[in-house]
């Protein structure tokens, strides 16, 4: 969730395997699992609706 707020990697492939996931699909089902969103759907909701959420947290 970080790196989709502080505008890292967009490649969901990419940041699967930053993160230790053998691929794609498994990183989405556990991100899914976590957040409660697809991570697409989390990156487009999130950025249009609260673009300075990660100050905000911080």
């Amino acid at each position: 969730m970080q790196q989709f707020r502080e505008g890292g990697s967009n490649r969901f492939t990419d940041l699967a395997f930053a993160h230790g996931y053998a691929d794609q699909p498994h990183f989405i089902r556990t991100f899914k699992a976590f957040v409660g969103y697809s991570p697409r759907h989390f990156a487009r909701a999130f950025a249009e609706q609260l673009p300075n959420f990660p100050h905000l947290i911080s």
